[in-house]
């Protein structure tokens, strides 16, 4: 991700990874990234997003600049949600400002006399303040902020949360798609861009984008199939399962001559049959859910959270313990008082819980 400690305009290496260039991040100019790299090259890294406002010249580091390294990433190197530092971006900025004019002016304050003990800079936002401790958004409109800022996902996907879920109910991938030819497939996918079209009988049709964690894809969607799945196409948070008869095209272009066929680029196209909302087709669904269950987190405190969470999301699916006994692989379906209602909360609960109770037990 992009990082004002060490991100230069272009995208950089770092040991094994590459640093996200500051000069990719929406709205944030090359006055703004010079005025950036050239205060942390002269004055070390920022302690603190207020110690970043106040070494910048916030003419060219600007509060709508600001707002998008922090959408960005750029500022998590502070420790502090990106939902704190932008609630508390006026009164950063405003402080900055201020000092900065103390520091510029030719009069001298009294108190400049006296002798004092200059207190170590705060980290984080660099000031006390409730902002500090503002949880970070959810998923979603992080991830939000994160393409809106970015140009697309860096840190995770929307689709992330579902990927037991899609596994579960037997969803291909892209990828997989890709590789079957002709045929009827249901896949899980976020929906990226739609485009209307008018029939010559008046009626709309849409070519539509679409990509998951593995790939890319266009979904073609007549007007009768259009009507009724408009609403979902067109939703805040567009993820969908989608059934429909897949038409795989290798690019045959020359320049692609001479290249051996795993290379070759594979534009996958879908023609639409159903679609839904995903979310409605993995709480709707009894598919049994796995659950990877650790097998140290076997004592009363460990299991009661277990329950609670179990019984936190009733449902109709049946669960399924996968687990590990002496090198063999061992799976247990509970009880029917123990089934659930399948979704991408439930998984996360579960993940939350099998970390900290691992963590106890190390």
């Amino acid at each position: 991700p992009p990082n004002v400690q060490i991100s230069l305009r272009a995208f950089t290496p770092s040991g094994e990874s590459i640093v996200y260039g500051l000069g990719g991040v929406k709205n944030v100019g090359d006055e703004a990234i010079n005025e950036i790299v050239r205060a942390r090259e002269e004055g070390g890294e920022y302690k603190s997003l207020l110690d970043l406002c106040t070494r910048v010249n916030l003419r060219k580091v600007t509060k709508r600049v600001l707002e998008s390294l922090i959408k960005g990433g750029a500022c998590d190197c502070f420790g502090v949600s990106r939902a704190g530092m932008l609630a508390s971006l006026d009164t950063v900025v405003a402080r900055a400002q201020k000092k900065q004019k103390e520091k510029n002016s030719p009069q001298i304050s009294l108190l400049a006399f006296s002798p004092s003990v200059e207190a170590a800079p705060l980290p984080g936002i660099g000031f006390p303040c409730e902002e500090q401790d503002i949880p970070e958004w959810e998923d979603d409109q992080k991830l939000a902020f994160e393409k809106d800022a970015l140009g697309f996902y860096l840190t995770s996907h929307p689709l992330q949360p579902f990927r037991r879920d899609m596994q579960r109910l037997g969803l291909l991938t892209l990828e997989e798609i890709g590789e079957l030819g002709k045929g009827t497939v249901k896949t899980g996918v976020l929906v990226t861009a739609v485009k209307e079209f008018v029939t010559k009988k008046g009626d709309k049709m849409a070519f539509v984008q679409v990509e998951d964690l593995t790939g890319h894809a266009e979904v073609t969607i007549f007007p009768k199939t259009y009507a009724a799945i408009k609403e979902a196409l067109h939703a805040e948070r567009p993820l969908i399962e989608l059934t429909g008869a897949i038409d795989v095209k290798e690019d045959d272009s020359e320049d692609d001559e001479g290249e051996d066929e795993e290379s070759r680029v594979k534009e996958i196209k879908l023609l639409c049959d159903t679609a839904r909302p995903l979310l409605e087709a993995c709480m709707s669904s009894d598919h049994p859910v796995v659950v990877l269950y650790p097998v140290t987190c076997t004592d009363d405190a460990d299991i009661a959270e277990f329950k609670a969470i179990l019984e936190k999301h009733k449902g109709e699916s049946s669960v399924l313990i996968q687990f590990e006994l002496k090198h063999k692989n061992c799976v247990m379906e509970l009880g029917p008082r123990w089934r659930v209602q399948a979704s991408p909360q439930l998984n996360k609960d579960l993940e939350a819980w099998a970390k900290a109770r691992t963590a106890l037990h190390r």
